[in-house]
C-alpha cells in the first residue's frame, strides 16, 4: 500500500494545476463527431497522461468497491402503448429480461459502440434505473430485477474520495483529476448527439478495463439522471454468472409513483414468461416489497 501512495504522490507532484485545466479548456474545443478515434485516443491522453521523471505517465489510483452478494440490480425497458396482452411482446422470453441483441444497437452508448450489447444496470435503487430511462407519467415498462449470486467487484470511474496519506493540495490534484472523468460520464446526451458518447466509452475501455473476475466485475460510474446515486455496466456474458434474473414488474408511472400491474416469473414448456396478479401468493414470495 506504502508503494502505491508513494507512486501517486510522486505522479501527482508533475501535475501542474494551470497546466491541466488548460488542457481540459483545449480537449472541450474538440469536434467529437468528426475526429476519428486515434486522435481521439491521443486527445484523452494528452489531459490524462503528465511528464514525469519517469517519462510520460498515466497514475491514478484503482478505485475499487463491491456489492455484496445479494444486492439487487435494476433495469429498466420501456413498454409499447398498445402492448396490452400477456404474455407481453416487450417481456416475453427471458432474453427480453437481460441485454438487446447486438445488431439491434444502432447508436453508441455511455459504455457501448455500436453494435455493441452490454447490461446497464442500476444498485439498489430502481428510481435510478427509471429515471435513466426517462420514463414519463403515464407510461408502461417492465422493471427487471437481478440479484448478485456473489460479490460483485466494480471499477469506479469518476467517484473522488478522498485518500487520507494524501496532502490537501494532492487531493485537490486527484479531486480535479476525478471529477473530468465525472463531468465526460455525466454528460446529458440525447438523440442525434450520441457521438459525445464516444469519450466515455474510450475511457472506460482504455483506462478502466481490468482483468474480468480477476480485479473488476463491472463498471461503475455516476448517474446523470440522479446526482449522488451511480449505474453499473456489466459484460453481458459475465452478468449471467454473477446476477440471477429474480423476475419482471410491469408498472406504470403516476403522480403516485410507481404503480405495480403484475409481475413476470418463471416460464413455461415453451420458455415463455409466466405472468402473475399483484396480490398473488407467487409475487408476495418473490416481490414481498411490492404493497
Amino acid at each position: 500500500m506504502m508503494d502505491f501512495i508513494k507512486e501517486i504522490k510522486t505522479f501527482l507532484s508533475y501535475v501542474d494545476v494551470d497546466i491541466f485545466l488548460t488542457k481540459i479548456d483545449e480537449f472541450k474545443k474538440i469536434d467529437l463527431q468528426s475526429i476519428t478515434d486515434a486522435e481521439l485516443f491521443a486527445a484523452i491522453s494528452n489531459v490524462m497522461i503528465f511528464k514525469t521523471e519517469n517519462g510520460s505517465e498515466f497514475r491514478f489510483p484503482v478505485l475499487m468497491g463491491s456489492y455484496p452478494s445479494g444486492t439487487k440490480f435494476y433495469r429498466v425497458r420501456k413498454l409499447e402503448s398498445d402492448d396490452t396482452i400477456i404474455p407481453l411482446k416487450g417481456m416475453r422470453v427471458e432474453q427480453d429480461a437481460w441485454n438487446p441483441p447486438a445488431n439491434i444497437i444502432k447508436a453508441m452508448g455511455r459504455l457501448n459502440k455500436v453494435n455493441e450489447s452490454l447490461l446497464y444496470t442500476a444498485p439498489g435503487d430502481p428510481l435510478v434505473a427509471i429515471k435513466e430511462a426517462k420514463v414519463k407519467d403515464g407510461e408502461f415498462f417492465s422493471l427487471i430485477v437481478y440479484k448478485a449470486r456473489d460479490e460483485i467487484k466494480v471499477n469506479r470511474i469518476g467517484n473522488f474520495e478522498r485518500i487520507e496519506q494524501l496532502t490537501e493540495l494532492e487531493n485537490l490534484k486527484l479531486r480535479l483529476l476525478i471529477n473530468f472523468l465525472r463531468d465526460e460520464f455525466t454528460k446529458d446526451v440525447g438523440q442525434g448527439t450520441e457521438y459525445l458518447y464516444r469519450v466515455s466509452e474510450r475511457i472506460a475501455k482504455d483506462y478502466f478495463d481490468l482483468p474480468p473476475k480477476v480485479a473488476q466485475d463491472a463498471w461503475l460510474y455516476p448517474s446523470v439522471a440522479k446526482k449522488e446515486s451511480f449505474n453499473v455496466c456489466f459484460r453481458p456474458e459475465l452478468a449471467k454468472e454473477l446476477l440471477d434474473l429474480q423476475g419482471v414488474v410491469i408498472c406504470r408511472l403516476s403522480d403516485k409513483g410507481i404503480e405495480s400491474k403484475a409481475i413476470a416469473n418463471g416460464f413455461d414448456d415453451e420458455g415463455i414468461f409466466k405472468y402473475h396478479a399483484i396480490g398473488s401468493q407467487l409475487q408476495k414470495q418473490v416481490f414481498p416489497e411490492i404493497t
